[in-house]
């Protein structure tokens, strides 16, 4: 019989299970899967056709081995979590580990997740710029930022009382990302110019660096136990994984494939930017905006919950709010903070994280088992280190020559 679902406290944690955008309690697996997709399908996707250029026409590798592996691992989770019966990725470390393991899985749960809602803010800027007419590559305005900061204060604001707009701006949102991988898998047309464009070498911590972004891509893992937990039969959590890691692999192919068909090694890190100034790049920024600023209360909500006693703080949550708006405002770099993320916190949570959480639960695996998880651990502390030191490298070099913009 399935085990009752704990927080580390022994009882019932809401968690995530307060913004589950269809059916906060045991739902079924299409639901499930459209949860999941939510959570998991972003602003990822598009800096991928560059992180993995070092591949050139073998970028199916990577993408595949980034989804392989990152499937792997959240079946891992699933295992441990039907094992535990604990319903959120704290409690269930709290039920793997040492008594250290949970404040940790908690601060790193948080720098993620303020990661992330920087770099959705980034991308929504990003993308006004693009629809404002302004030249990709200038500076964002800060007026940009105010108005992003003052959407997203606003349903943290009130509680409950916005769930059933975040509900429906989630609905629309994932709808308009999986169709912008598909707009630019039309839209992306070849270009003569860009024939003779020869690809620049590329180092072994670019190389792991651009894996950090494909674990961004694919990486959903510390929100996976509480979708999981949302089900009415646990086991068929199993199903929700291969269902999305197969969209999810089908769709980066087809990005990656059409990127480098039309664009080759000029495509840009957000291949939004490479595509010309019709109405289908506008209907592709138009969808990824409506989904980032729909999926921007959801992504903080963790983190807030973290540093939060029992009662929500107005005040905690407005501060928050403006910390991760001006630090989006002083590092707009896209490319760069996805790879930093992904190589430093998604990383742990991905790939670490879980491996500990299996080796704690069931000890005597196997040798095979032992092996195959130890070969995943030292790339993930390979990218942990070279890909974070290539990350935070490329960030340094780009402020030396960044100014903000304080007009429109």
């Amino acid at each position: 019989m399935q085990a009752p679902l704990l927080d580390a406290g022994g009882s019932e944690d809401p968690g995530i299970h307060a913004v589950l955008t269809v059916g906060p309690r045991r739902v079924d697996v299409a639901n499930a899967l459209y949860n999941m997709i939510c959570f998991t399908v972003g602003a990822g996707m598009l800096g991928l056709p560059h992180a993995l250029l070092f591949a050139r026409e073998l970028f199916i590798v990577p993408v595949v081995l980034g989804g392989f592996l990152c499937y792997y691992t959240a079946e891992v989770l699933h295992r441990v979590q039907v094992h535990h019966g604990a319903c959120s990725y704290e409690a269930i470390g709290a039920m793997c580990g040492p008594a250290w393991l949970p404040l940790f899985i908690r601060v790193t749960l948080a720098a993620n997740q303020l990661g992330i809602a920087i770099l959705y803010i980034i991308t929504i800027c990003k993308n006004l710029e693009l629809l404002w007419g302004a030249d990709p590559h200038a500076e964002p305005r800060w007026q940009f930022f105010a108005v992003v900061a003052a959407i997203t204060f606003l349903p943290l604001s009130c509680g409950g009382r916005m769930s059933g707009l975040v509900s429906f701006m989630s609905l629309v949102g994932v709808v308009s990302v999986l169709a912008v991988g598909l707009l630019v898998v039309w839209a992306a047309q070849p270009r003569e110019t860009d024939a003779g464009c020869v690809c620049a070498s590329v180092s072994m911590p670019q190389m792991l660096s651009g894996m950090g972004t494909a674990i961004f891509a694919y990486g959903g893992h510390p929100v996976y136990p509480s979708v999981q937990g949302s089900m009415h039969v646990q086991g068929d959590f199993d199903l929700v994984l291969k269902g999305a890691f197969f969209l999810m692999i089908l769709l980066f192919v087809l990005v990656l494939h059409s990127s480098w068909r039309a664009f080759g090694c000029s495509v840009h890190g957000y291949v939004l930017d490479d595509l010309d100034d019709n109405i289908w790049r506008s209907a592709a920024v138009i969808g990824i905006t409506l989904h980032l600023v729909a999926a921007l209360p959801v992504v903080l909500i963790p983190a807030l919950h973290a540093m939060e006693s029992a009662e929500e703080c107005c005040a905690l949550r407005f501060a928050v709010v403006t910390l991760v708006t001006m630090l989006a405002f002083m590092l707009p770099f896209f490319t760069d903070f996805v790879a930093l993320i992904g190589g430093l916190t998604e990383n742990a949570l991905v790939f670490l994280l879980p491996l500990v959480f299996h080796h704690c639960t069931f000890s005597h695996s196997g040798v095979r088992t032992a092996a195959f998880h130890i070969s995943i651990a030292l790339l993930a502390l390979a990218i942990l280190w070279l890909g974070t030191v290539a990350s935070l490298d490329d960030i340094s070099h780009r402020l030396a020559g960044y100014h903000v913009r304080w007009s429109l």
